[in-house]
């Protein structure tokens, strides 16, 4: 859930008092965490499903490190260099405008 995820036709608006003023774009959305627990307690599901449905337990052994480094989905902190400030969808006032005639 760490990764970042292409989101096409994104409507980003440019004036909250206008929904017309709008671009029509690629945005990504990324998921980051500013601090984090001083212990991560990871619960692994070694089963799968069978033709039938049924649960099967996989017999694998799994390997964990001790230490796992979370250094790459830390967050820089606020707004970055390459980012721009979204304009809340609930500050636009849909009953404030005329939508434009075709």
């Amino acid at each position: 859930h760490f990764g970042s995820e292409l989101i096409d036709d994104f409507k980003s608006y440019h004036n909250p008092n206008n929904p017309n003023e709008f671009e029509i774009g690629t945005a990504y959305k990324s998921l980051r965490m500013e601090n984090f627990p001083d212990y991560l307690w990871v619960q692994l599901r070694k089963f799968t499903q069978a033709s039938d449905w049924s649960p099967v337990k996989l017999d694998v052994e799994v390997n964990v490190p001790e230490i796992v480094d979370l250094t790459a989905f830390r967050s820089k902190g606020g707004l970055q260099p390459t980012e721009k400030p979204l304009i809340e969808i609930e500050s636009i006032d849909v009953n404030a405008f005329t939508p434009k005639q075709e």
